[in-house]
């Protein structure tokens, strides 16, 4: 304990923020709180504008921070969301609800600050991007900050104490696509995440090895339960929280103190060899010229057939667009080469004792560009993997099809989701299960056409609910085609105008 008071910086005016600052507050510290936006209350500010990127997948995207759509309310009683000295009541002119909407929660944290004296303390408008020890002697740290609307006016400011409003979880993480051999987990508590193909893999080997392997998984009828024939593997719902002190808190209300976080949850498309010169586009992660909306007199490159299993994810190359055949040895098939040892960038995601499911061929396309502005002859540049000289080899072709299937309609996060209006009379797919997959789903079938929900639960069929006439629940995704169907597990399909994603969010500290 300080007897002295401290200058402390809170990054972040939310609920967590400004709890923060009252107590450092009572106890005679020097506050002083960083706020990016121009009002307190953090993820309760509803902000009625969305992101550029529906799905939030564009890096140089305008940053929303708000997720709060127009209608949401809390899904816990008000009694439960007030602080112990601070209940949360009614107030005249409020939302009377036990389960009240986010203006009520924001109303209620701006009383806070205001009848603790809070406002004065924070720092409006000011974006913390760096915050680092001032040097190895001093127990300094420095925070650097700028105004927000100026990109190039940096300020500079010493603290003795730093507290960021955001849980950050101390142990290793690692990909699936980083897996190797089983020995690095010797004797450690394990949190694997995925049910596909590499998580069933990996979950087997470790096994033999790690003191405990707790499987996170996303069907909605999953509890904590050990399996049967195994004495270290348990198997919980999806992560909920991972705190700083090492704590992993999965949705079910199980935890566990954890050593090592293994992320098997797919890969995403990359192909930086396409040169085409405005001809096919590769845009925000979108592949055209498309079947529907090409450009005719360019017709001769198109895009067709982009895979839907996840595993295929991480960087998509054209294979052998000529002498297609397969090949014995494994040293002449792409993906199937371990890389040792691991630089900046390892294309493999080979695990040791990987057994193939699929097969693969030995040319990998490297290049795709047109031979000249008037020809209409496409070059197309592969090599041999495994061969003594890496030898390049280019020939031409009057026509060039790249075998991946992509969805046309539109794709939305439920992040960027406000109102239902625009999904007036569209039939509509939503993946998820969540709070919020349950509220815009009730809200959005009152104006759409139909609304399909796909369902992680294994026991999940294709059927229509009872008590509404438009919406349907399937099972998972199998996959979506370029003419608009989206194609189920359980076998149903539906040819839909838009995908919500209600699937959660990442947690991220960018100034750390």
């Amino acid at each position: 304990m300080y007897e002295q008071s401290l200058k402390v910086a809170v990054i972040g005016a939310g609920m967590a923020g400004l709890l923060t600052a009252r107590e450092l507050k009572r106890e005679a510290h020097r506050v002083i709180v960083f706020e990016k936006s121009i009002s307190l209350g953090g993820t309760w500010v509803y902000d009625p504008l969305v992101e550029t990127d529906p799905l939030g997948l564009d890096p140089a995207r305008e940053i929303v921070h708000s997720s709060l759509y127009r209608s949401l309310r809390v899904n816990l009683p008000r009694r439960l969301m007030g602080f112990l000295d601070y209940p949360f009541s009614l107030k005249e002119g409020g939302d009377p609800r036990e389960f009240p909407g986010h203006e009520e929660v924001l109303r209620y944290l701006e009383d806070f600050a205001r009848d603790f004296g809070l406002v004065e303390l924070i720092r409006f408008g000011h974006e913390v991007v760096r915050v680092e020890r001032a040097n190895e002697v001093s127990h300094e740290w420095v925070v650097e900050s700028r105004t927000r609307g100026s990109e190039s006016e940096m300020e500079e400011e010493a603290f003795e104490a730093v507290v960021v409003c955001m849980d950050i979880w101390p142990g290793m993480q690692v990909h699936s696509h980083n897996y190797r051999t089983p020995e690095p987990f010797q004797n450690q508590i394990v949190v694997l995440i995925g049910n596909g193909p590499s998580a069933h893999d990996i979950l087997r080997e470790i096994s033999y090895v790690a003191k405990e392997v707790h499987q996170a998984l996303r069907a909605s009828d999953v509890h904590f339960k050990k399996l049967e024939n195994r004495n270290n593997i348990w198997q919980h719902s999806v992560i909920k929280c991972a705190t700083e002190d090492g704590k992993v808190v999965f949705q079910d209300g199980s935890f566990v103190y954890a050593d090592v976080i293994i992320h098997c949850t797919g890969f995403k498309y990359h192909f930086p060899f396409l040169r085409t010169n405005g001809v096919v586009s590769v845009d925000d992660n979108c592949v055209g010229p498309l079947y529907k909306h090409f450009d005719y007199e360019n017709w001769l490159v198109t895009q067709l057939g982009l895979p839907p299993l996840e595993e295929w994810r991480e960087e998509m190359y054209f294979y052998a667009l000529k002498k297609i055949t397969s090949h014995d040895d494994d040293e002449y098939w792409d993906t199937w080469e371990a890389n040792y040892p691991a630089r900046e960038i390892v294309h493999s995601s080979l695990y040791r004792s990987l057994r193939v499911n699929l097969p693969r061929f030995g040319h990998k396309v490297v290049r795709v560009e047109r031979v000249n502005e008037v020809s209409h002859k496409w070059v197309v540049e592969s090599r041999i993997r495994g061969s003594e000289s890496e030898e390049m080899e280019e020939e031409a072709f009057e026509a060039v099809v790249v075998c991946m299937d992509i969805w046309p309609g539109m794709e939305v996060h439920s992040h960027n989701y406000r109102t239902p209006e625009p999904f007036q009379n569209q039939i509509v797919v939503l993946i998820g299960n969540g709070p919020s997959a349950h509220d815009i789903l009730r809200e959005i079938s009152y104006v759409a056409k139909e609304v399909h929900q796909a369902l992680r639960a294994s026991d999940v069929h294709f059927k229509k609910l009872e008590n509404r006439n438009n919406i349907w629940q399937h099972s998972v995704i199998k996959c979506a085609t370029e003419d608009g169907k989206v194609v189920f597990q359980d076998g149903s399909f539906v040819y839909a105008d838009v995908i919500i994603h209600c699937t959660g969010y990442c947690h991220k500290c960018d100034f750390n």
